[in-house]
């Protein structure tokens, strides 16, 4: 078994690449070729060990991502088994790894759904903020692009750092009162009170919640939920355990998991106001550790 750190994985997960992969693996798993748990908790002395596993048949692996955290802070690594021989292959430090794919896959969604949108809202300027707007940056032809932080000064140097790497000009907010100019907005904070209600976006939006996998915490109001053409979850199962937002509307009819969204689409009218609820799932990390380990020759 190999050991991947934190560097090599940087320097072998490309962002467009990665991007791709996210829409592949989850029409195999539409086709019944790849699959997935929800994440399990065990928690215990004020720690919590998370596990996520999956399979993906078409790249012969299989494995599951597994991460501590608690007071301590977090610690996690991704491990793949060869399918067809149960060898294990490698363990991969998943810091970056984990926020590559999270910003990858509302990119590769955003794109499908809404592929001609300009402008871009991001509300959050954390770690994890900083792959939302490289991955969107890559997959849209933005034209005015915008990051808000409750702290101006962090949105500030945000939009300073992220417009030098993604070589697009990001202006920093200092108030939402703009929301309503923007098609896409996708939020990456934990906030346990909703940022913005229905009545704040305009007549066409797509919206990525991104920041909580916890049920006390949520990014939006019920309204920008009940009120969307449609609402896509990773998977509807884990979604009732970890989302507050689809958790108080679980019998809404719009609501569809994403690999069928993906492999069925039988949506004839365009869809104008959309929202994808993401909060990880095992898959999305075997396919990103691929990635990494075909461009290092281990597969």
């Amino acid at each position: 078994m190999i050991y991947i750190s934190e560097e090599q994985v940087e320097k072998n997960l490309p962002m467009d690449k990665l991007i791709k992969a996210m829409r592949e693996i989850f029409i195999e798993a539409g086709s019944g070729n790849a699959g997935y748990l929800p994440r399990a908790r065990l928690k215990f002395d004020g720690n919590v060990l998370n596990t996520m596993p999956a399979y993906i048949s078409k790249y012969g692996l299989t494995g599951l991502k597994a991460y501590m955290g608690g007071k301590n802070g977090y610690r996690g690594v991704v491990i793949i088994f060869n399918i067809n021989n149960y060898e294990p292959i490698a363990c991969i430090e998943s810091n970056i790894l984990g926020q590559r794919r999270t910003g990858a896959l509302p990119a590769m969604l955003t794109k499908e759904l809404h592929s001609g949108a300009e402008s871009f809202l991001l509300i959050g300027a954390g770690f994890q903020a900083e792959a939302q707007m490289s991955a969107m940056c890559i997959a849209l032809d933005l034209t005015e692009t915008g990051v808000f932080s409750r702290t101006y000064d962090k949105a500030v140097s945000f939009a300073d750092r992220m417009s030098k790497v993604t070589g697009t000009s990001i202006k920093p907010l200092d108030s939402l009162e703009s929301l309503k100019n923007y098609e896409i907005i996708t939020t990456a904070t934990t906030s346990s009170e909703p940022i913005f209600q229905r009545k704040d976006l305009g007549d066409l939006y797509h919206v990525n919640l991104i920041g909580s996998n916890i049920k006390s915490r949520r990014e939006v109001s019920r309204d920008v939920i009940s009120e969307s053409d449609i609402v896509i979850v990773e998977d509807y199962e884990e979604a009732l355990m970890e989302s507050a937002e689809i958790s108080e509307v679980k019998d809404l009819p719009s609501i569809i998991n994403l690999k069928d969204f993906l492999t069925v689409k039988r949506y004839a009218k365009r869809i104008e106001k959309s929202v994808f609820k993401t909060m990880g799932l095992g898959i999305e990390d075997i396919a990103a550790a691929h990635i990494v380990m075909k461009s290092m020759g281990i597969v």
